[in-house]
């Protein structure tokens, strides 16, 4: 999939998400996101898979972390919900 827009955010050194490892066991992903202007032809979705597949072929297991509200949206995608997360602000 040729995303729009790919081209000129690596130019400009700009990422939409990122993954962290602990241990050489797990990754996290967190603060994925995408601008509303180009929300819909299925970006998120297509950054969320191939950051799966980089964990899966490095035998990583993969959490995501995300608001409630985006769950289904990520549930779609294969993600199981286990744990409730807690803060404190």
């Amino acid at each position: 999939m040729k995303l729009p827009g790919a081209r000129s955010l690596k130019k400009q050194k700009r990422w939409a998400g990122r993954y962290d490892r602990y241990n050489c066991i797990n990754a996290y992903l967190c603060g994925l996101g995408v601008l509303p202007g180009y929300r819909g032809p299925g970006i998120g979705s297509e950054i969320t898979g191939r950051l799966k597949e980089h964990c899966v072929s490095r035998g990583l297991h993969l959490q995501l972390l995300c608001d409630e509200g985006l769950a289904p949206f990520y549930e779609k995608m294969g993600f199981e919900r286990f744990a409730v997360g807690l803060g404190w602000y």
